[in-house]
């Protein structure tokens, strides 16, 4: 199954997406026993479920998720993507749904965004709606119907807020899941997090984003522990993670995007190349990102700062004590960002803070 949230305000349209997969048998894909956020990934003689799949499927500048049965959705997409060539994009995806629809699955769902003359849209599909409905918000996937409706409450952005923040924002709230609970094996759900937007610039990936798993005590001073930090970017329309304490590079792609065309052995064998050449960051004491995230697992808060745009995160800087050990994360804190990390959880849901 999967976890999908999609919105849509003057700017842009926003999408996101879980990478957890389930699967007959109890072969992994990954071969781990963790995923990138340290969740235990499931595994019995009946099936899997792990981290393995990016489930963003992008054209140009459209894009769309998908939450249900899985066997269909290369077809819908690979559809789409030729009714596009003489089609607007709205169309073209009415058209590629009602041509694969199968009366018989009802469960598989759709959030598609694109951005024309008119400004962002956000369009959903299901088994009832197979001309798709024009929507502000949604949540599809496998999760109760008030805890979807509870996600899209928190739906509240910063008004000065960038795109990108606001991106930024609605993964955290994702991500969550697989940082504070583990529903791999009980929903199917988790892994890291992948999004876009698409606004009059075109579709962006997200930006590169450091996550930092604190575990209470280590707010108020510089850090001198090893940390758990996770990095998260996109290149090549293909989503890394990369977790300290781990080493290695997951990759997560699918056969749209810059890879239409490629076999699986290709679109590897591609990304091997730029893993080996050097043109992919990684967790080093050269790394630079875009957006800070600090999850504290005591008080259950999450805290985003985009380290572009202020001064409250002062400092931040990774060092090996050990060149053969794992990278260390130190910061320093002060004013709002200092603020925002010691607040008290409300207990309300509302434990999601910006700083930017």
């Amino acid at each position: 199954m999967t976890l999908c949230v999609g919105w849509v305000d003057a700017e842009a349209v926003y999408l996101t997406a879980d990478s957890a997969v389930t699967a007959p048998g109890k072969s992994r894909i990954s071969g781990g026993d963790y995923s990138s956020f340290g969740e235990k990934q499931y595994q019995s003689a009946e099936g899997t479920v792990e981290e393995s799949a990016l489930k963003i499927f992008r054209h140009q500048d459209s894009a769309a998720t998908f939450s249900g049965n899985a066997s269909p959705i290369n077809e819908i997409f690979a559809n789409f993507v030729e009714s596009s060539r003489y089609l607007p994009p709205r169309n073209a995806f009415d058209a590629a749904w009602i041509s694969s629809h199968d009366p018989n699955v009802q469960s598989l769902e759709a959030l598609f965004g694109y951005y024309d003359s008119a400004g962002p849209h956000l369009v959903k599909y299901d088994a009832l709606n197979l001309m798709g409905e024009a929507i502000t918000s949604a949540c599809i996937g496998s999760i109760l119907p008030e805890d979807k409706e509870q996600l899209l409450a928190w739906l509240k952005m910063p008004s000065k807020a960038q795109v990108t923040d606001r991106l930024v924002l609605t993964m955290c709230m994702t991500q969550r899941v697989a940082i504070f609970l583990n529903l791999m094996a009980s929903h199917g759900i988790g892994g890291c997090v992948a999004g876009c937007l698409i606004g009059k610039d075109g579709l962006q990936w997200a930006p590169d984003t450091l996550h930092v798993i604190l575990r209470g005590e280590l707010i108020d001073q510089l850090s001198n522990d090893v940390l758990n930090v996770v990095l998260t970017y996109a290149r090549f329309d293909t989503f890394f993670v990369c977790n300290n304490l781990e080493g290695g590079l997951n990759a997560f792609a699918n056969k749209f995007g810059m890879n239409a065309g490629l076999s699986r052995e290709e679109v590897v064998q591609r990304l091997v190349t730029r893993i080996n050449n050097g043109s992919l960051p990684s967790i080093s004491t050269e790394l630079k990102v875009h957006h800070v995230v600090f999850h504290d697992v005591v008080t259950g808060l999450s805290t985003v700062f985009n380290v572009k745009a202020c001064d409250d995160l002062k400092y931040y800087w990774l060092t090996r004590d050990d060149p053969a050990g794992p990278a260390m994360l130190r910061f320093t804190v002060s004013g709002n960002g200092l603020g925002a990390l010691k607040r008290a959880s409300s207990g309300k849901g509302g434990d999601i803070a910006f700083v930017g």
